[in-house]
């Protein structure tokens, strides 16, 4: 029975229109949704539809501070694009400083 749903086959079921692809797996609809920022409720931005592998955007999606977020953190995954921090103050330079502290007291 389920060779004979296989090979792009439409069936018509309580949800609606199912299609079956070549390995047997449904091609599913799928909705993006995205929280309106005025009302709070989500609405539908785009729609893939399975059965012809089609991308319909109905809005456009509210992204926090109006822009998508990179692909990339500033310092990559690894941190390896950010600068090495520098190292503790010397021991020269504590030395100063706690010189010219007294020196200034006294």
């Amino acid at each position: 029975i389920t060779n004979n749903m296989w090979n792009n086959t439409i069936y018509c079921s309580l949800t609606g229109n199912i299609s079956i692809d070549d390995n047997g797996d449904r091609k599913a609809d799928y909705s993006l949704l995205d929280m309106d920022p005025l009302t709070g409720y989500f609405k539908v931005v785009a729609t893939y539809y399975g059965q012809n592998e089609s991308l319909v955007f109905n809005d456009e999606v509210s992204w926090p501070g109006g822009s998508p977020p990179k692909d990339r953190p500033p310092c990559d995954f690894d941190g390896s694009l950010c600068p090495e921090p520098k190292g503790n103050i010397s021991v020269h330079e504590n030395i100063f400083v706690i010189f010219c502290c007294c020196y200034y007291r006294t």
